[in-house]
C-alpha cells in the first residue's frame, strides 16, 4: 500500500503519506481495529501514535518464523494435509 512501510514487528506512515488526511484514518481505524482484538491467531497490537517528526507507527509483536508465502515459495503449493491447521487457524481467527 503506498505510503506503509513495514519493518519487522512495526508499521509506519510515512511523513508525506501522512499529509493525505485519507491514508492517516484509514492507518488510525487499522491501529485501533487490532487493538480491540485479542486473539492468539491475530498479532497483537503494543503501541501507537506519531514519532517526533509527525511519521504514524503502529507497533506489534513480532512473530519469528515463516510467512505462509515464504513457506510456499520453499516447498511448492500445500496439500490438504498441510493446509488443515492453517485453515482452522484463519478460521479460529476471523
Amino acid at each position: 500500500m503506498e505510503g506503509f512501510l513495514g519493518r519487522g514487528g512495526a508499521k509506519l506512515l510515512r511523513s508525506k503519506a501522512s499529509l493525505d488526511p485519507v491514508l492517516v484514518e484509514r492507518f488510525r481505524r487499522e491501529a485501533k481495529a487490532l487493538s480491540g482484538i485479542d486473539h492468539p491467531g491475530v498479532i497483537g497490537v503494543k503501541d501507537a501514535g506519531p514519532l517526533d517528526d509527525g511519521t504514524l507507527f503502529l507497533a506489534m509483536e513480532l512473530i519469528e518464523g515463516q510467512t505462509l508465502g515464504q513457506r510456499i515459495a520453499a516447498a511448492g503449493p500445500l496439500d490438504a494435509v498441510a493446509l488443515g491447521p492453517i485453515v482452522s487457524g484463519l478460521a479460529g481467527a476471523l
